[in-house]
């Protein structure tokens, strides 16, 4: 009860920010569980037609949309996974008119397993992770890039 109040509390276009955050966060996490990643790339960019523009006004800055990821990440199952959090920076971004790249990175560590890591950066920016998370990883080409 007391996280719905802080929710009530905060401004409108933070409020805005953090409710399609969670909603597109869910949407992504179901989808990476039952859909092939082509598949839900498709449904993301008809979302931009169906997400609503901002009521407040305010804009959202890259930076209000990253602490909305970063916030839902802690009320969605699952919200941690980097490639959702990654997904739903991309999409918000790219609805709010910035542009955004999706990058994808591995590593090999010294048992050959192999490990990714996802994040988002519009511009140099980044917006989910940060240089010193993605650093040690040998990134793929950006994926979907839009700037």
């Amino acid at each position: 009860m007391r996280g719905l109040l802080k929710f009530f509390r905060l401004p409108a276009h933070e409020r805005f920010a953090l409710r399609n955050a969670v909603l597109l966060l869910l949407l992504i996490r179901f989808g990476l569980t039952v859909l092939p990643l082509k598949r839900l790339a498709g449904i993301l960019r008809a979302t931009k037609r169906v997400l609503p523009r901002n009521p407040a006004g305010a804009s959202l800055t890259p930076e209000l949309i990253s602490w909305a990821v970063k916030r839902a990440s802690r009320y969605v199952p699952g919200g941690e996974n980097c490639l959702a959090r990654a997904l739903t920076a991309k999409a918000l971004l790219e609805h709010a008119g910035y542009p955004a790249a999706l990058h994808i990175g591995v590593l090999r560590n010294g048992a050959g397993c192999i490990r990714a890591h996802a994040w988002v950066k519009s511009g140099e920016r980044f917006v989910v992770g940060s240089d010193s998370d993605a650093e040690p990883f040998q990134p793929l080409l950006p994926l979907n890039s839009s700037g």
